[in-house]
């Protein structure tokens, strides 16, 4: 029979090294030696409570209760949150010794509690797990921002020392590459070279650079969320460097740490939380022009608010994505949600180059990016930039401002007509008859009551100086008569009543 003390014990000081900076513990064991301790501790209790019945010997099942008591002495389990409220809604998540990282893994857990006793049935597995969560420990996730999970450890930011993983450091996404404690430099092959490429990208505009370098950065160090969306854009003349720069991007999270996730698909709850515990969401070839009915849960992703998620076939739980968010197009997709909270996300990166199809660019995105050494490199060089506050180009701002006025009509209908007036008071019925009369001359098919416009058009006007009142102002002579010819030129007519206290926008 096996003595469980003694098995403990054996199996944690086969973890013990010299320079190890912290403690290891039972939960540090490897998953395919804990999954052998929790067999033998399964064949413990089946061997200690065995009946002789009618001569023969009846094995029973270990009952959940006890599958749980032993899963908690060689697995750390945790909920993960700030608040209380958070704890309410987290999922049941485990330590996993070979990542390093909590996981909330429904495949892993189910082969740990077969472990113990291989009979378990399904509705007993949902109960045992039901108790780990409420006995599970609460944790908060790391927020130090010197420390940086890499794929050979915890990297100290403040000291440049590597720490090995342990249960204490609460981190559930890292990226795969390793860090060297080596002097590196950036390796070049056949005159090719990452820094220049990115200069060629860049078309050699530094912010455009910086950008670059700071998305990278950020894919490395999202522990703390950049709150942007970045976005890769081309004019689908393809040989870009757009998609080599992607799988850059996934070669340095590893294939375990990225998941794809298109823009539209951030509503879909069984695609997104396949996407959870993902250090990088990356979306290729998003539809251009494709119109995003509701894009409230891509700006909580990013900016790595409380998501509902739901996985198929499991309880729905909320968490926080702690992710970067990089998404490819040809054309920016329109959104519902028009307001600034969303679009001052968004940093659009547009690829100029055409890069001939020659067996040396080949080489680029065949060999060069996948090159340990220069992933390492670029790892290192990643710890050392900024990315408290991403770089918003000039490029970018442009783009970001022509997409708005595609996809909000009111705010075309601002800059179009209303920003040439000269009124200082300008009434909102003129307004509404007016943007009315614009819709039919554009050939949209927008229909909004006054209300609604009233509310659309004052955050887009208080931007420009104007504020509102809705019945204590006149028109009086602040209302110009050159801005009121406008509707005449319109077929339209519109009574002024410049005395009349109305809803009115003035500066």
């Amino acid at each position: 029979m096996v003595n469980i003390g003694k098995e403990l014990k054996k199996q944690s000081q086969e973890l013990t090294k010299k320079e190890e900076q912290f403690p290891d513990t039972i939960y540090s064991l490897p998953l395919k030696k804990a999954t052998n301790l929790l067999k033998k501790m399964g064949e413990n209790w089946r061997l200690d409570n065995k009946e002789i019945k009618n001569g023969k010997i009846v094995i029973k099942r270990v009952p959940p209760r006890i599958i749980a008591d032993d899963l908690k002495k060689v697995v750390k389990f945790a909920i993960i949150g700030d608040t209380t409220s958070d704890l309410e809604k987290a999922p049941l998540v485990f330590y996993n010794p070979d990542s390093g990282l909590y996981t909330n893994s429904e495949r892993i857990l189910n082969k740990l509690i077969l472990a113990v006793d291989n009979t378990t049935q399904e509705r007993n597995r949902r109960e045992i797990k039901k108790w780990l969560t409420l006995e599970a420990q609460p944790l908060t996730l790391n927020k130090d921002k010197n420390l940086i999970p890499v794929g050979n450890g915890i990297f100290n930011k403040k000291t440049n020392k590597l720490i090995k993983y342990s249960p204490d450091f609460i981190f559930t996404t890292k990226v795969a590459t390793d860090y060297t404690t080596k002097s590196i430099t950036e390796p070049t092959f056949n005159n090719w070279s990452l820094s220049n490429w990115f200069k060629e990208l860049a078309d050699n505009d530094p912010q455009k650079e910086l950008l670059l370098w700071q998305l990278v950065a950020t894919t490395v160090q999202n522990k703390f969320n950049s709150n942007v969306l970045f976005c890769l854009i081309d004019n689908e003349q393809g040989r870009t460097g757009k998609s080599t720069f992607e799988q850059l991007l996934m070669n340095l999270v590893g294939e375990d740490n990225y998941t794809a996730l298109k823009l539209a698909q951030f509503d879909d709850d069984f695609l997104l939380a396949q996407a959870y515990g993902a250090s990088l969401i990356i979306g290729d070839d998003n539809p251009p022009l494709k119109y995003i009915d509701d894009g409230s849960t891509l700006k909580s992703v990013i900016t790595n608010e409380l998501v509902l998620i739901n996985p198929k076939g499991m309880t729905p739980f909320s968490a926080k994505f702690n992710t970067t968010v990089v998404q490819s197009m040809n054309a920016f997709p329109r959104f519902r949600d028009t307001t600034g909270g969303l679009y001052r996300r968004f940093r659009l990166i547009k690829f100029n180059h055409k890069y001939p199809d020659t067996p040396a660019g080949r080489k680029i995105k065949d060999e060069y990016i996948y090159n340990k050494e220069l992933l390492q490199w670029l790892l290192k060089k990643s710890l050392t930039i900024d990315t408290s506050i991403i770089i918003d180009t000039k490029e970018s701002q442009e783009m970001v401002s022509d997409i708005q006025l595609e996809s909000d009509i009111v705010r075309s209908f601002v800059v179009d007509l209303v920003n040439d007036f000269t009124s200082t008071r300008i009434p909102v019925k003129f307004l509404y008859q007016l943007f009315n009369k614009y819709v039919e001359d554009n050939h949209n098919s927008t229909k909004m009551t006054q209300n609604t416009f009233t509310r659309r058009i004052k955050p887009i006007l208080e931007e420009q100086g104007f504020n509102y009142d809705r019945k204590n102002k006149a028109p009086l002579n602040y209302f110009k008569k050159d801005d009121a010819k406008l509707l005449l030129e319109y077929g339209l007519k519109y009574h002024k009543e410049i005395t009349k206290k109305q809803p009115i926008f003035y500066k």
